[in-house]
């Protein structure tokens, strides 16, 4: 039997129970029940595979890009498969060509993920499989989307359960006890006038991984009944246990910012609807980019900009949440910071702000008191890792305590994309206090196992070491944490860096003085992949290095 390529006809071979169909260049083949068991005949002497039939992800699937495969049926008689994947499905520009699968009928996407695939981005795939007599023909050409979700991954595009990009910009989060779900609100600019938001979005989520679109929940149309403040930022919610209301602060404006109002606004449910009550110059005051922070007494308070940015004040909320008490301070005064997010450790209150330099992304800096109403002392930078100086190229909107895992936070920022606001991104990071000292270490990728692992530095300051040494790690090989021990005879500035084989660094666990004692030190790797690494301890003018491996 002998046939060509099919262009405009459909053919219909009958075999018995054997029907093949093609039409273009797909052919699909079937018997009883049992696919691919048909060979196709070429040049009358030469049998060559029949044509994969793909099975997941099904076309346009959005994936996760942790745990997701390229999964087609088997050929029967096939030695291997070529699996090809292109940036575009007309030219069909190949990025991965892969040959060496035999057996399985699988391509893993995990160890492709950042390298060869971006997340966000759009692909197409299709597969044609081989034996002695040479290769079939491609199957049919399937697409998919990689997204994180189950890992997050800062500055990438992510997206809802809905498949659409999560519009949720300045935002601000709640956990709510009762149904023990997190909500995700934000400067909702899913508009063809990206220059400013057309409302508030909310999203929900069980894991804070998935988020569900659960509409906006508050319209610019409401804030801007007088047409004379298009600007809403911001937006941020917290529950009164009292009122059992759930009640949102924004910072609303003129399109020149000299409004520079704060509006609120209430609803029965966190889904909202949320009514809009009004807007004010609290205590007078101008205000412009703020947040809410609810206290473990219930105590409610407005931090935000004012006096054109120069200065910040904390503003004590009346019980209901609803306006201000009249009892306010003035913080961080002539810092120029703004962009607040304030989470309290241990008794401590921090703020973490940026700086006042408009879209571009600047070193955020953290302060600390041990009351809201200050007095607040202005430090350093919390940043540690690539673009620490501008804080990963974000800029600071919330800090996350973790349900069920007391003391882990999650720092929140917004990676804004001037050109196209709507398209801004997100990043999120890990943050830890040691020492009354925040500090956000970068990551390429990362989940909430690492929230599970113990980190910081375990001291023993009343050993005192004759020298200065560094243990190997343990375990090495390691998946993916591993304790590093050193200890220091005397007080100095101490370093301790880990670098990959190119001389990069890529964690900073220690960069300050300590005293003389022995440390111990639990790392975390995720986020990177196996391979070897260095870390480097530096005391004084004495440098050790060790090799360890992370296997994973």
């Amino acid at each position: 039997m002998k046939f060509g390529l099919i262009t405009t006809y459909v053919l219909w071979l009958f075999l018995g129970n054997v029907s093949v169909f093609a039409k273009n260049i797909s052919y699909m083949a079937d018997m009883d029940g049992v696919v691919n068991t048909l060979k196709l005949k070429k040049n009358n002497h030469v049998d060559i595979p029949a044509t994969p039939i793909l099975i997941s992800p099904p076309t346009n699937e959005m994936l996760g890009a942790n745990d997701t495969a390229l999964i087609w049926q088997s050929v029967s008689g096939a030695s291997s498969y070529r699996v090809l994947v292109a940036l575009d499905s007309a030219n069909f520009t190949i990025i991965i060509e892969d040959t060496t699968i035999t057996r399985d009928t699988t391509l893993l996407l995990e160890p492709l993920i950042g390298t060869k695939l971006r997340i966000g981005t759009k692909y197409y795939w299709r597969v044609s499989a081989s034996d002695s007599s040479g290769a079939g023909p491609y199957s049919i050409v399937w697409s998919f989307i990689p997204i994180p979700i189950r890992q997050f991954v800062p500055g990438a595009f992510w997206y809802d359960t809905n498949r659409n990009l999560i519009d949720a910009h300045g935002g601000g989060f709640l956990y709510d006890d009762s149904s023990q779900t997190y909500y995700w609100y934000g400067e909702y600019r899913n508009s063809s006038d990206p220059s400013h938001a057309i409302g508030v979005s909310c999203y929900s989520s069980k894991n804070l991984y998935n988020w569900k679109f659960e509409g906006a929940v508050l319209s610019d149309t409401a804030t801007n009944s007088g047409g004379n403040t298009p600007v809403l930022e911001r937006p941020k919610v917290i529950y009164n246990d009292s009122t059992h209301k759930y009640v949102m602060w924004m910072h609303i404006d003129a399109a020149d910012y000299s409004a520079a109002r704060a509006g609120v606004a209430v609803s029965d449910k966190p889904t909202g609807p949320f009514k809009y009550l009004g807007g004010e110059r609290p205590n007078g005051q101008m205000s412009r980019d703020m947040t809410l922070f609810k206290d473990n007494n219930g105590k409610a308070y407005l931090i935000y900009s004012s006096e054109n940015n120069a200065t910040m004040d904390a503003s004590l909320l009346t019980d209901d949440y609803l306006h201000q008490s009249g009892t306010y301070a003035r913080i961080l005064i002539n810092d120029s910071r703004e962009a607040p997010a304030m989470f309290k450790y241990n008794n401590v209150y921090y703020l973490i702000t940026s700086g006042t330099s408009g879209w571009a992304p600047n070193a955020a800096k953290y302060a600390i008191a041990k009351s809201i109403l200050g007095p607040w002392v202005l430090k350093g930078n919390p940043c540690i890792g690539k673009n620490a100086n501008i804080t990963f190229g974000g800029q600071s909107t919330f800090v996350l305590p973790v349900q069920g895992k007391p003391g882990r936070f999650i720092f929140m920022a917004d990676k804004w994309n001037p050109n196209n606001l709507p398209h801004s991104t997100y990043i999120w990071l890990p943050l830890t206090v040691e020492d009354n000292t925040p500090t956000i270490q970068w990551y390429s990728s990362w989940d909430l196992s690492i929230m599970d692992q113990t980190t910081g530095v375990i001291e023993n300051k009343n050993f005192h070491p004759k020298e200065f040494s560094l243990s190997q790690n343990y375990p090495n090989p390691f998946n993916p944490t591993t304790t590093l021990s050193f200890s220091i005879s005397h007080s100095s500035f101490v370093s301790l860096k880990i670098y990959d084989v190119l001389g990069r660094d890529v964690a900073t666990i220690i960069n300050k003085v300590l005293p003389a004692g022995k440390y111990k030190y639990r790392w975390n790797a995720v986020g990177l992949t196996s391979g070897v690494y260095f870390y480097v301890l530096r005391h004084g003018n004495n440098t050790i290095t060790r090799k360890m491996v992370l296997l994973k």
